[in-house]
């Protein structure tokens, strides 16, 4: 049996359910507490992140997104997600390392930058998915991690722009891919793991609708992150992005 130890509002968790999902694959879903977490972590996988998949059949731990999309393919080839044709699986594993080390951890950097300053507003966010004692722990502990989150990831409005810098060079490079690929999809011409790994990493920047990061009638983001958000999602690839989640996640 499987076993997918996540956080809700990780874009990292979703590329793991997407991925189960998309190759209809059951399993069991253990969603974390932001901050405690790594309790959990720890003990079942020696790590300190998210996403953890388990399978007890092989006794198989896997800790990375994206090792965890190839061990998916091997359990079950079909659909896969990394072609079969040697160049192809090559420029998909270029592509979505691309989005894993460039977009995806200077964005979030971006963002809980500017989030961290409203430990409560984090804490709302955060709270998607869990549980009422769940809920509770984490506005217990709160004053604690948004400190500790500021210092281990080094978070600050000063840091801001350098992250927002490096996220951008990377988005442009993806949609200039995109574009050279004919604007369906970011290499061939069916679904791979360079498109589930870039919508998933998209997700919190155009606000999916029906997804944790869907936009809600309690407030926008703080400003900066909200012109980011308005900024990715009026650019080709945040409307790529939508359209991938529409026709391949429902």
């Amino acid at each position: 049996m499987l076993t997918l130890y996540h956080l809700t509002t990780s874009h990292f968790s979703e590329k793991a359910r997407w991925a189960l999902d998309f190759k209809k694959l059951e399993y069991r879903s253990r969603v974390l507490t932001p901050g405690y977490h790594v309790l959990t972590t720890r003990r079942v996988a020696g790590s300190r992140t998210v996403p953890v998949l388990v399978d007890d059949d092989t006794d198989t731990v896997l800790t990375e997104s994206t090792d965890i999309l190839h061990y998916l393919d091997r359990i079950r080839p079909d659909p896969p997600l990394f072609p079969v044709d040697a160049d192809l699986a090559s420029a998909v594993v270029e592509v979505e390392d691309l989005i894993d080390t460039g977009w995806g951890p200077n964005a979030s950097a971006f963002a809980y930058s500017h989030l961290v300053q409203f430990p409560g507003d984090l804490r709302r966010r955060w709270n998607a998915g869990l549980g009422v004692l769940q809920r509770g722990l984490l506005f217990a502990a709160m004053p604690v991690f948004a400190p500790a989150m500021r210092r281990m990831r080094r978070l600050s409005l000063a840091m801001a722009p350098e992250y927002l810098e490096a996220a951008m060079g990377s988005f442009d490079e993806l949609e200039r891919r995109l574009a050279a690929n004919g604007g369906e999809y970011l290499v061939g011409d069916e679904f791979s793991a360079a498109d589930l790994t870039g919508a998933s990493l998209l997700a919190p920047f155009v606000e999916v609708p029906g997804s944790p990061w869907a936009a809600d009638e309690s407030g926008q983001s703080p400003p900066d992150l909200q012109a980011f958000k308005d900024h990715v999602k009026a650019r080709p690839l945040g409307r790529w992005g939508l359209r991938m989640w529409g026709r391949h996640r429902g």
